[in-house]
């Protein structure tokens, strides 16, 4: 619990820097998980994800941790709509590509596919 009152701290100081908001809101979301606590980590994830003001890799960063928790809970469809959410957010063909890569290697990792 103190872990997680840090990183809200944490997360409050360094509203102005998205790197670092998206490591402190990843890390954040592994201590709620490590408590378990996966509607929290999602919550998490989704503030961060759902922050217009954030550059798009790394909101698409924060849905590929969701859709990880979600298949790591059992919910597969929910991962799969995190995985393409993280897709449509990319702004460039390029940045579209890379998640596109990632998403491809979560799915190999969770379906073996």
């Amino acid at each position: 619990e103190t872990a997680i009152q840090s990183f809200n701290v944490g997360l409050q100081i360094a509203s102005s820097d998205p790197d670092i908001l998206i490591e402190l809101a990843g890390a954040k979301a592994d201590a709620q998980m490590s408590l378990n606590d996966p509607v929290g980590a999602i919550q998490t994830l989704d503030d961060f994800a759902d922050n217009l003001q954030m550059p798009t890799d790394l909101r698409g960063e924060a849905y590929l941790q969701k859709a990880m928790i979600m298949y790591d809970t059992g919910r597969r469809r929910q991962a799969r709509l995190a995985e393409n959410r993280a897709i449509e957010i990319a702004r460039s063909p390029e940045e579209r590509a890379e998640m596109q890569k990632l998403v491809d290697r979560l799915r190999k990792r969770y379906d073996g596919n």
